[in-house]
């Protein structure tokens, strides 16, 4: 089930040793009445805290939860070259208060995925964006189709019946940079759901 919401403060983990790589910590409002979804994405590389913040995403919603834990080598110690990044690349852009809550990530939970189109070389990345209009937690489409949408799977079914792996590599963004799906536009109720300039991108 994708759905539209919208991206608040982002925070950048990177280089603090606890998470594996790189990510974002993000507040997303579905517009659910038990509030914003926590969600961590690996867009760090790609675009500032800046340029996500505000902007009305597209997010995977029914997957299961994961949690991002540090890495560990078989006697359950930290990796050697984690204890080094530790040592050697520490957060530079955040201040001391963003240090000290990026210091207790490890094992935070990821209430979902973030969309976004990707070239060949995955050196460019950009957010799948909906329009200003399009209504915060509501069902994107694939297609003009009114007839109603089937009920979305759950999570347990996404991961046994691998309904992501089967659908991410039909996904695609046309000429107008708009993804579709075997040919069929992502869709709001505001008009169609795009990227800035990626064409012929995967997306995930």
């Amino acid at each position: 089930m994708m759905m539209t919401g919208t991206d608040g403060d982002a925070l950048s983990a990177r280089g603090d040793g606890f998470l594996s790589r790189a990510q974002y910590i993000e507040e997303i409002d579905l517009g659910e009445p038990e509030g914003p979804r926590t969600i961590l994405s690996g867009l760090v590389p790609y675009m500032s805290a800046e340029e996500i913040a505000g902007k009305k995403v597209i997010v995977f919603a029914n997957l299961k939860v994961r949690a991002e834990r540090r890495r560990r080598d078989r006697r359950g110690k930290p990796r050697a070259r984690e204890r080094e990044r530790r040592r050697t690349d520490r957060l530079t852009t955040y201040d001391a208060l963003h240090l000290d809550q990026a210091r207790k990530l490890a094992g935070i939970p990821s209430h979902g995925m973030i969309l976004a189109a990707s070239d060949a070389s995955h050196e460019n990345v950009e957010l799948l964006v909906a329009p200003e209009d399009a209504v915060v937690g509501e069902r994107v489409r694939f297609g003009d189709s009114d007839e109603p949408q089937a009920e979305p799977q759950t999570p347990n079914q996404i991961q046994k019946k691998k309904t992501w792996e089967e659908l991410q590599p039909l996904l695609r963004t046309n000429d107008a940079c708009v993804p579709t799906y075997e040919g069929a536009p992502m869709m709001t109720s505001a008009g169609a759901v795009a990227c800035a300039t990626l064409v012929d991108a995967s997306v995930g």
